[in-house]
């Protein structure tokens, strides 16, 4: 049973909670606040007083960072243990909202990113881009084409839109609508130029929910790529949260610089967040399952590196480090292998004094997540474990 929650530990979030929240024990397991958790206290702070955070708070991780399973049972972004997350802080007043759709994880076919996310829309000769980056592949439609609409549904009614895209040499212009109406301001968006990942924010004259529509404004225009968007309600200040889960990715592929400005590093630096979830483990400790294809599994030092590179290139956010699900000892590395792995990744949060969440503590070891239905396979959890890795993400983030 988790702790019962501290209630001299956040006076401002106490405040922001319901006594049903209250009375479900929310529990620490961070250790004491410390500065490096400064950008996140004050996001939080931020919508409990009707104001808007700094900037996104972001997931940065493989497979299980996107609600994926490799049998069927489940693969849905929107049931990752992030939009959890997001449900249980609205129950518990922290406002907070998953209307985002960024990438397409490992899918490369249109078909297959459709499957994926219910919320997306793809007219004709929208593609899959064959590149990946945070958030994994991303999305084109291709130059010399008449207009048809890449299309995004949120949850909640919006009147803004965040538009992440890359500007390239001949790249065309877009415009932004919402259910064929186009937007006040902001629209429409020209994309050609010197390469670089750049964000539009266009405004609509109103609230409503809808369809966000992305169209070229011409047939006769170049190449658009579109890497994510992001809607909200400039009246209803929400924690926004965003997941850039690329499946088969290890923390080895997350600091590739191959595609130059729009390489993860690149992705996320646009983003901007004031804190950031790393879920990097089974493809690190698993040999042959990597977007790379290697053989092996990643060194344990070189492991630990990346994850202390990675970190070191985004000091404003605050960094919160996520222990995996144990994968299936019997298939993949020994218990005792991945322990050394969870171990090294302990280590730098105990080292920085920054979050570090266990999601093997919540889940048991694989024997006990099996029988307690929480693995949908040998290295990925089923809906319900995806809810108990939220469960654990919402007490630690509450504690600060």
């Amino acid at each position: 049973m988790p702790e019962a929650y501290n209630p001299t530990q956040r006076a401002t979030i106490i405040a922001g909670l319901s006594a049903a929240g209250m009375a479900q024990g929310l529990g620490n397991y961070a250790g004491e606040p410390t500065t490096k958790v400064r950008s996140l206290k004050k996001a939080i702070d931020a919508v409990l007083t009707g104001s808007f955070a700094a900037g996104p708070i972001v997931g940065v991780g493989d497979s299980t960072m996107g609600g994926h399973s490799t049998n069927g049972t489940l693969d849905d972004r929107t049931k990752c243990w992030l939009a959890y997350l997001v449900t249980q802080l609205n129950a518990r007043g922290v406002p907070a909202s998953f209307d985002s759709l960024f990438g397409a994880s490992n899918k490369s076919t249109t078909s297959a990113a459709l499957a994926y996310d219910s919320r997306l829309a793809l007219g004709a000769n929208w593609a899959i881009q064959n590149q990946q980056t945070a958030g994994g592949y991303f999305y084109k439609f291709p130059l010399n084409t008449a207009p048809t609409n890449f299309g995004f549904t949120p949850t909640n009614a919006f009147n803004q839109a965040d538009i992440y895209y890359l500007r390239i040499s001949g790249g065309g212009s877009f415009a932004v609508l919402r259910d064929g109406v186009a937007a006040s301001s902001g629209s429409p968006v020209a994309t050609a130029g010197s390469t670089q990942i750049l964000k539009a924010t266009v405004n609509f004259g109103s609230t409503a929910t809808g369809q966000l529509q992305i169209a070229a404004t011409d047939s006769a225009q170049g190449n658009i790529f579109i890497f994510g968007v992001v809607t909200r309600n400039t009246a209803v200040p929400r924690l926004e949260f965003i997941s850039l889960a690329w499946g088969g990715s290890n923390s080895t592929d997350w600091l590739s610089t191959a595609l130059g400005n729009y390489s993860p590093s690149g992705v996320v630096t646009a983003l901007s967040p004031v804190a950031m979830y790393y879920n990097h483990g089974i493809n690190d400790w698993n040999a042959g399952t990597t977007s790379g294809g290697s053989t092996a599994p990643t060194a344990l030092a070189t492991y630990s590196s990346n994850i202390t590179t990675w970190l070191d290139q985004f000091p404003n956010a605050t960094p919160i480090l996520v222990r995996s699900a144990q994968s299936n000892p019997a298939v993949y590395s020994s218990a005792a292998v991945q322990d050394t792995y969870f171990e090294a990744m302990r280590a730098i949060a105990v080292d920085r004094q920054i979050p570090f969440s266990d999601n093997q503590f919540e889940l048991g070891d694989y024997t006990a997540a099996t029988a307690d239905a929480l693995m949908g396979d040998d290295r990925h959890p089923t809906a319900k474990g995806y809810q108990r890795m939220g469960r654990q993400a919402l007490r630690l983030m509450l504690s600060y």
